[in-house]
């Protein structure tokens, strides 16, 4: 279930120097929203394969510092366990400065809360800077 984010036909994302790439988070209509934007000043191809249901993947806390696990969507709790996830794959050719998004959906209560999110792809990680949201 990691992010399979793939530069070209070349090698992982994890293997391309952390200046081609830059993340950032924001939350929009009750979900979280990754954007992974080209820094590197030349046009790059990616290929991205992910679970909308898992990645990318967060750590959200309460003012207290308590960490809020968000209940798992409604599809994945049918048969007693979690079954299947349907991959999303992606292929753009990203100009300087273009990005690629990827989704999840937040499951959570009124109130504020941080939120820590990354892509693991291959054996690194890209990790947004961390944002703070109040849910009304």
């Amino acid at each position: 279930m990691l992010a399979g984010l793939l530069l070209g036909c070349a090698p992982r994302l994890s293997q391309v120097p952390r200046p081609l790439l830059s993340a950032q988070a924001s939350v929009s209509g009750g979900e979280l929203v990754f954007q992974i934007t080209n820094t590197s000043g030349k046009p790059l191809t990616t290929q991205s394969t992910y679970c909308p249901l898992f990645e990318p993947h967060w750590e959200i806390k309460r003012p207290d510092g308590a960490v809020y696990t968000a209940p798992l969507p409604s599809p994945m709790l049918e048969g007693g366990g979690i079954e299947t996830c349907v991959l999303i794959y992606q292929a753009k050719r990203l100009a300087p400065g273009e990005g690629l998004t990827l989704r999840r959906r937040l499951n959570l209560p009124p109130g504020t809360f941080t939120i820590r999110s990354w892509v693991e792809p291959g054996d690194g990680r890209l990790e947004a800077p961390t944002i703070t949201v109040t849910i009304p």
